[in-house]
C-alpha cells in the first residue's frame, strides 16, 4: 500500500527515475527550486531586515543580533543531527525499501518531539523558579521562555521538512521554507510595534517580541509542512507525534545524529558565534586592570551618552552588517538538495554521480556566491543605509558589509560541503573540522577585538572559514576521490572583473547615498546582467565540451 501511494504521488521531474539522467535532472532541478524558494522568501527576509533595525534602532540591535544568532546555535544542538539522520536514512531506503524509511521519518519525528517538549518544560519551569526567588526579572524570564519556545519550533520544523527532502521532494520542501520568513516578518514587526506602545521602559519588551516573531514564523510554517506531509498521504502526520519509539530506532538515529549534531551545531555556531563574541568582549573586555571594556566606539558621526552606547552601537552596526553578509546562505538551496543525492549515490557505489553532484554543488554555489561578492563589494553600504536608515550610514557600513559577504561566502560553502559529507554518510569529517574552525574563530576574533576596531574582529571570522574550506576540499579528494573543479573558482572572478571595474572606475560614486540613490541602483544593474550573462557562456561552452553519456549503461562502467 505504501509502495502504491509512493507510485502515485511522484510526478514531473521529482519521479523517482532510476536513470542517471533523471536523477541529475531531479538534483538540479531540486536545487535550483530551494534556493528560488529561499530567494522567495528572501523577499519577505529583506523586508524583515529593513523594518527590524529601524523598529528597535541601533542599540535594540546590538541585543537583538546576537539573541537571533544565538536562536540558530541552540535549535541546532537540541535537534541532535535528526533532521539530517532523517534526510540521509529516508533517501537511502525510498527507492528499493520504502517501509524502511517510513520507519525512519516516524521515529525521527517522535525523538524531535519529545526532545523539544522536554527542553520547553525544563527550561520554562527553571525560568519562573528562578523569577519567583528573585534570581532573575520577569523579563530576563520572559525572554529565556520565549527563546527557548522559539527554538523548539525551529526545530521541529527542520524534522518534518526533512521528511520531504528525503523523498527528494525539494518542491514540496520548498513550501515551508517560502511561509516561515512571511511568518517572521509579520509577526516580529506586529509584536515589536505592540511592545513599544503597551510597553515602553528600560526593558526592551520589542525585543522579546522581535525574538516571539522569529519563533511564530517557525511555527506556522511547521504546520504547513505537516500539512504538505499528509497532502503527500505517504505517513499519517498523527503518527509522527508521539512520545515511544514505534520501531526502535531511537538508538541508532541518536548514534548517527549525535556526530552529524556535532558538525552542524558547530556550523551554526560558526555562522552565529561571531557577533556574540564581538558583544561579550567589546562590552566587557577582559577582568584585567587597563583591559576592560567597552572596546568599541561607534564611527557614526553621532554624540552618544556614554562609551557604553556607544560600544553597544558599534556591535549593532557590525551585526547588522553580518546579517547582509550572510546573504549567501542562498545556497542552502544547494545544500539541502546534496544530502539524498549524494546518500542514494554512495549507497549504490556510484562514484561517476558523487563527481557529478559535487563538480554541480560547487558549481552552482561559486556562481552565486561571486555574484554576492562582486555586487556587495560596491553597493553594500548605500544599500544597508537606503534599508536601514540613517542610523547605519554607508560609510560606516560598507567596509563591514564587504568583509562580512567575504567571511558568509566561505561560512556558505562549507554549509555545502558538510551537507555532502553527511549524504557520504561521514559526518564525523565535517565534525572535527568545524571544531577546529569554531576554536580557531574563537580565539581569533576575541584577539582581534582587542586592537579596538570593529573591523578585524571580522577578519577572525573569515580567516578560519575558508581554512575550513580547503581542507573539505582536501578530505574529499583523499577519502572520496573527488575531484575539485577548479572552473567554480576563476569562471566567477572572470565574469565580475569588468561589471565591477565599469562600477568603481566609470559610473557616478555611489556614496553619499542622500538624494543618490538611483546611483546604487544603476550600480546593481551594472554588475548583475554582465555577470551572469559571462556565467552562462560558460555553462554552455561547458555543456558542449562534454556531452552526456550515451547510456546508463557507459556511465556505470565507468563507475567501476
Amino acid at each position: 500500500m505504501a509502495e502504491e501511494a509512493k507510485k502515485k504521488k511522484r510526478g514531473d521531474v521529482f519521479s523517482a527515475g532510476t536513470t542517471d539522467e533523471e536523477k541529475k535532472k531531479r538534483f538540479n532541478a531540486g536545487g535550483i527550486i530551494a534556493m528560488a524558494g529561499f530567494l522567495a522568501g528572501g523577499v519577505f527576509q529583506a523586508m524583515w531586515m529593513a523594518v527590524t533595525p529601524r523598529l528597535l534602532g541601533e542599540q535594540g540591535m546590538g541585543l537583538f543580533s546576537p539573541l537571533f544568532q544565538a536562536a540558530y546555535a541552540v535549535a541546532t544542538l537540541i535537534a541532535l543531527g535528526i533532521p539530517q539522520t532523517i534526510v540521509t536514512f529516508v533517501s537511502k531506503h525510498y527507492e528499493n525499501e520504502f517501509d524502511e524509511s517510513l520507519k525512519f521519518m516516524t521515529d525521527g519525528c517522535r525523538l524531535m518531539f519529545v526532545v523539544a517538549l522536554g527542553v520547553v518544560a525544563v527550561s520554562t519551569a527553571a525560568s519562573l523558579f528562578a523569577a519567583s526567588a528573585g534570581a532573575m526579572s520577569a523579563f530576563a524570564a520572559a525572554l529565556t521562555i520565549v527563546f527557548m519556545i522559539t527554538i523548539a519550533f525551529m526545530a521541529l520544523f527542520w524534522g518534518v521538512n526533512g521528511i520531504l527532502n528525503g523523498f527528494q521532494r525539494l518542491d514540496l520542501m520548498t513550501i515551508g521554507n517560502i511561509v516561515y520568513p512571511i511568518g517572521i516578518f509579520a509577526a516580529s514587526t506586529a509584536l515589536i510595534v505592540a511592545a513599544q506602545r503597551t510597553m515602553p521602559g528600560a526593558d526592551r519588551w520589542d525585543v522579546v517580541g522581535a525574538v516571539a516573531g522569529v519563533g511564530i514564523g517557525h511555527l506556522i510554517a511547521l504546520g504547513v509542512a505537516m500539512a504538505v506531509v499528509a497532502k503527500t498521504g505517504l505517513v499519517p502526520v498523527k503518527r509522527l507525534i508521539a512520545f515511544k519509539s514505534a520501531h526502535g530506532l531511537y538508538g541508532r538515529i541518536l548514534k548517527f545524529g549525535g556526530i552529524t549534531a556535532v558538525a552542524f551545531f558547530s556550523m551554526t555556531l560558526a555562522q552565529n558565534l561571531t557577533t556574540i563574541i564581538v558583544r561579550v568582549v567589546g562590552m566587557n573586555g577582559l577582568p584585567f586592570e587597563g583591559m576592560r571594556g567597552p572596546l568599541f566606539s561607534s564611527a557614526r558621526n553621532c554624540v552618544y551618552e556614554t562609551a557604553s552606547k556607544s560600544c553597544e552601537a558599534a556591535i549593532g552596526h557590525f551585526g547588522n552588517a553580518l546579517i547582509y553578509g550572510l546573504a549567501p546562505m542562498l545556497i542552502t538551496g544547494i545544500a539541502v538538495a546534496v544530502i539524498p543525492a549524494m546518500s542514494e549515490a554512495e549507497d549504490r557505489g556510484r562514484r561517476d554521480l558523487m563527481q557529478h553532484y559535487y563538480t554541480s554543488a560547487m558549481s552552482q554555489s561559486m556562481a552565486i556566491i561571486g555574484c554576492f561578492i562582486a555586487l556587495f563589494g560596491v553597493i553594500i553600504g548605500p544599500l544597508i543605509e537606503i534599508m536601514n536608515g540613517k542610523e547605519f550610514p554607508a560609510e560606516v557600513m560598507h567596509p563591514l558589509g564587504v568583509l562580512g559577504v567575504i567571511g558568509g561566502s566561505g561560512l556558505a560553502l562549507l554549509f555545502v560541503l558538510i551537507n555532502m559529507f553527511t549524504g557520504l554518510k561521514r559526518p564525523q569529517i565535517p565534525a572535527v573540522i568545524l571544531v577546529a574552525v569554531v576554536v580557531a574563530m574563537t580565539v581569533s576574533i576575541t584577539a582581534l577585538s582587542y586592537t579596538r576596531n570593529i573591523l578585524w574582529p571580522m577578519a577572525g571570522f573569515i580567516g578560519p572559514v575558508w581554512i575550513g574550506c580547503a581542507v573539505c576540499f582536501v578530505m574529499a579528494v583523499r577519502v572520496f576521490g573527488l575531484k575539485f573543479p577548479w572552473s567554480a573558482f576563476y569562471e566567477p572572478a572572470a565574469a565580475a572583473i569588468i561589471p565591477v571595474a565599469l562600477v568603481l572606475f566609470a559610473l557616478p560614486p555611489v556614496m553619499p547615498v542622500a538624494g543618490r540613490e538611483w546611483a546604487t541602483g544603476l550600480a546593481t544593474l551594472v554588475v548583475l546582467a554582465p555577470y551572469w550573462i559571462v556565467i552562462l557562456l560558460f555553462e554552455k561552452r561547458r555543456k558542449k565540451a562534454v556531452p552526456p553519456a550515451d547510456s546508463d549503461e557507459l556511465m556505470k562502467e565507468s563507475s567501476s
